[in-house]
């Protein structure tokens, strides 16, 4: 598990996301979108939206990986 600061801050602060179901990563203009995966209902794809860089989400990634 990571911990990443939610960018929308609409209804949360803190995320917590497995990072066995982290797809994949995309930088926005002001943030970065994590995709992961989510409920097979639909096909549907789960984006959280994170105020970390991409440079930090993959360094925290690697620590959680390298704690194992």
């Amino acid at each position: 598990m990571i911990k990443l600061t939610d960018f929308t801050g609409h209804y949360r602060e803190i995320i917590y996301v497995n990072i066995d179901h982290i797809v994949c990563l995309y930088s926005g203009a002001e943030n970065t979108v994590v995709r992961i995966t989510g409920p097979q209902d639909d096909n549907e794809e789960n984006l959280i939206f994170v105020a970390e860089s991409p440079e930090t989400v993959v360094q925290l990634i690697k620590e959680a990986r390298r704690a194992r």
